[in-house]
């Protein structure tokens, strides 16, 4: 698996946007179908906790330094699957604002925290408009599109159950 892959499913798994139950299950089905599973496999099937499957996931990234490209930043995944659960009414446009800032002050992410902050204030300024929280939801759809593509690709594999590149 990647870099980029684990801090991917690191960041989905993380915001819920992948339960335990469905990650057990993928590696599960991983260890019963081939000879010799790796052992990242082998430990996420054993962590109920999602938390700590998402640890290490992203200690696995660190530990790859013989791969020829950068660690990606968590931050710009981090910060996609947060747009995901907005978008799935799991938490309100505020709400991911709030998460949003949190994510931007702790490393790079596609705004900066004082973007995120703008858009925060806006809405408030605003008496919590629909309107505005939609303009601004348009708006990092746009930014975000990419990053989305590739959270929503690897969470549908995952509710497929052709989770293949865990095995790798």
């Amino acid at each position: 698996m990647s870099n980029k892959e684990l801090v991917v499913f690191s960041s989905i798994i993380s915001a819920g946007l992948i339960t335990p139950e469905e990650y057990i299950s993928c590696c599960d089905e991983i260890i019963l179908n081939e000879d010799e599973p790796s052992q990242l496999v082998m430990d996420i099937s054993l962590l109920k906790d999602k938390d700590e499957a998402a640890r290490r996931l992203l200690n696995e990234t660190y530990d790859n330094f013989e791969e020829n490209y950068p660690v990606p930043e968590a931050g710009f995944f981090e910060a996609c699957s947060e747009y995901l659960k907005y978008q799935s009414n799991h938490i309100s446009w505020e709400e991911f604002l709030r998460s949003a800032i949190l994510i931007a002050e702790h490393g790079p992410c596609q705004c900066s925290a004082n973007d995120f902050n703008r858009f925060l204030e806006a809405f408030v300024a605003s008496g919590k408009s629909e309107i505005l929280a939609k303009r601004q939801s348009e708006h990092l759809l746009g930014v975000f599109k990419e990053e989305l593509e590739e959270v929503e690709f690897y969470r549908q594999m995952v509710a497929q159950r052709g989770l293949t590149s865990l095995s790798s």
